[in-house]
């Protein structure tokens, strides 16, 4: 598994630690790798020592996208874990799904959509660490679903590439732009 983003509460950076503790509580095999920079990385990098989790939890801090961090989540990432408490859509769900790895995360405003409309992943209630760590052992367990969810994450992103959703950008800024001169030309007439 893997996190990558700015390392404050926001981005749920401060559940990595408490969600790596409960998937040892419940013997679930994992390896979590974070990668990021921010005000809690100090703090990250403490409590990994503090509770002896490098066998488990890898802190790299921050790394060169293009050739660290999206060959690691290409090559070497079945899951990514998304703590994120913004309802804010983020690059990274388009960087990650781009690379074919579906996410596992809070139920915030946009990764809930993502998930209801694509079935890219899966989500749990907001803030719940033990929830989120039940769903990854879950996932864990059922290969052939994470398979799955691979597969149509990678086609969501070769849909939703930055040109296709640019070209959609603009051709919604040029239909508002359309109706907003046609509503001012009837106001005028009238």
């Amino acid at each position: 598994m893997a996190f990558s983003g700015r390392l404050i509460r926001g981005k749920g950076a401060d559940a990595l630690v408490p969600l790596a503790l409960v998937l040892r509580e419940r013997s679930t095999a994992f390896e979590l790798h974070i990668y990021g920079s921010g005000e809690l990385a100090n703090t990250i990098q403490q409590a990994i020592d503090a509770n002896h989790l490098h066998d488990s939890v890898r802190f790299h801090g921050a790394v060169d996208f293009d050739r660290v961090l999206m060959p690691a989540l290409a090559e070497q990432v079945d899951l990514f874990v998304c703590c994120h408490r913004q309802g804010d859509p983020s690059c990274t769900y388009a960087e990650t799904l781009g690379c074919g790895v579906p996410i596992v995360g809070f139920d915030n405003e946009a990764l809930e959509s993502m998930v209801r409309a694509f079935d890219i992943g899966w989500t749990t209630p907001m803030g719940d660490v033990r929830q989120l760590a039940r769903r990854i052992s879950e996932v864990s367990s059922h290969r052939s679903e994470l398979a799955r969810k691979s597969r149509l994450a990678r086609q969501f992103a070769l849909r939703h590439n930055f040109e296709s959703a640019f070209r959609g950008r603009a051709l919604h800024c040029t239909d508002v732009m359309s109706e907003t001169r046609s509503g001012h030309r009837e106001l005028q007439t009238s």
